[in-house]
Order: C-alpha cells, then structure tokens, then sequence
C-alpha cells in the first residue's frame, strides 16, 4: 500500500518533466514542418509582391519583371513597397493558415474554431503590420530581394512563436 502511494507520486512528479520533454519535441517537430511547407506562402508572397512592385512603379520606369529580383533599395515609392508587401503577405497569409491547420499543428481543435480563426487573424493583423513596417524599413538599405529575404527571417520566428502559444499550444489535461 505504502508502496504503490510512493510510486504514484513519483510518477506525478515525473509527469511535469515528461510533457515538459513531449512539449518540446512537439515544438520541434511542428517547426521543422512548418519550415517544410512554409516556402509555399513565402513564394506567394514574394510572387504577388513582385507583381505589384512590376506593374505599379517597375514597368512603367522601364525596367523588365526579372529586375523585381536586383531591384536596387528605393527604386520604387514606399507606398508602393507597402502596397507590394501587403498584397504578397495577405496571399501568403491565406495558403499558411490552411496549411498550418491541416498540416503542422493537426492535433489541435482550437485552430478550426469560431474563436481560434479569430485569434488567428488578430495575430496575422499584428504580425501584418509588423511585416509593413520592415518592409518599409529595411528596403531603406538592402535591395528588394535581401530586404524580403531579411523581413520572411524575422517575421518567421516570431509568428510561429506566437502562433503556437495563443492558438496551437496543447491544452492541459484535468487531473481526475
């Protein structure tokens, strides 16, 4: 009797541990998908940016659409680097949150929600913002391409951080 009270509370002190450990490699794992499938949007992204940059300022300079990708910084007026940015990000935002749902994060119910699709597009409001502001920031001293390549790097991280903790973070069990 005393014996099994013993193991039974080592087993309850070992479980934080454990899940903790279970946590982490589930962590790991959704991220390593997410980086699998994550140059889907980015493509998006980058394709409908460039096509906005092409045709609002680009073409009409007298450059080709194949210089969207050596574009020097500040060829282009920044309305149109923010209009370019927000137009590729709304079609990259679009294809990650099918793909984040149904892919990476499969195991959780609270993304397909009423209430996780709208702390899924509070969260994309936020993130947007912060993508325009780099988008308008960073073209200031990198070319067009490095700029896009630097602001997907940063904002990467940090949507899939808050991503996961607002809306994709396991749900704890009730203790019986």
């Amino acid at each position: 009797m005393i014996e099994q009270k013993i193991e039974n509370d080592l087993e309850q002190e070992a479980k934080p541990q454990d899940q903790k450990k279970a946590l982490a490699k589930e962590t790991v794992r959704e991220f390593l998908k997410s980086l699998l499938i994550g140059w889907i949007p980015v493509c998006l992204d980058y394709v409908f940016s460039a096509i906005v940059l092409y045709f609002a300022s680009l073409k009409g300079l007298g450059y080709g659409f194949w210089d969207t990708l050596f574009i020097e910084s500040k060829v282009a007026p920044d309305g149109i680097n923010a209009a370019a940015t927000a137009v590729g990000y709304f079609m990259g935002l679009v294809a990650t949150y099918f793909l984040m749902v149904f892919f990476v994060f499969t195991h959780n119910k609270k993304g397909k929600t009423l209430k996780g699709i709208l702390i899924y597009i509070a969260l994309e409001v936020f993130i947007f913002g912060f993508n325009v502001l780099l988008g308008y920031l960073f073209p200031m001293f990198l070319p067009f391409t490095w700029a896009f390549i630097l602001r997907i790097v940063v904002s990467y991280i940090v949507v899939f951080t808050l991503r996961k903790i607002l809306i994709f973070m396991p749900e704890k069990k009730k203790n019986e």
